[in-house]
């Protein structure tokens, strides 16, 4: 086995340590799902740690502003998967502060669909990934213990 895959096979085997072990610590627990490539591994990796079954629920926090090809590919998948999908929505934008710029009135307009989700939920934990590139955590895995 080369250094590469030997390093990859490490990276999964510590990804499904976490979950296994959020799954059986932490309940009620879900996992985000953008429809996109890190949430996508996410599932991926929640399947090879269960067994082919995600055992929480998948959240999907709808925009409602995604290409219908998107809206498609989470009802295909979620079927095919056989993923519990659970919908939550973003309020309209007029009910995020107006004083904040575009950019971050649509950030905060996902945040409060989010909260709003993991309120009605009651989740104790929740799982997402985060591209490395995007975070400041500079390419570390990180677990949070605490939801707040």
């Amino acid at each position: 086995m080369n250094k590469i895959n030997s390093h990859l096979d490490a990276l999964e085997s510590e990804s499904i340590f976490i979950l296994r072990e959020a799954y059986n610590k932490i309940k009620p627990l879900a996992m985000l799902w953008s429809l996109g490539k890190d949430s996508g591994v996410m599932i991926w990796l929640a399947k090879k740690a269960f067994l082919g079954h995600v055992p929480f629920p998948c959240i999907h926090i709808d925009t409602e502003k995604k290409f219908p090809e998107m809206y498609n590919f989470r009802s295909k998948y979620s079927k095919d998967w056989n993923l519990n999908l659970d919908l939550g929505f973003c309020p309209p934008i007029d009910q995020i502060d107006q004083s904040l710029p575009p950019a971050a009135r649509s950030a905060a307009r996902k945040t409060a669909g989010l909260k709003k989700k993991v309120i009605d939920l009651k989740l104790k934990g929740l799982i997402a990934g985060i591209n490395s590139y995007l975070s400041s955590i500079n390419e570390k895995p990180f677990v949070l213990s605490r939801a707040e």
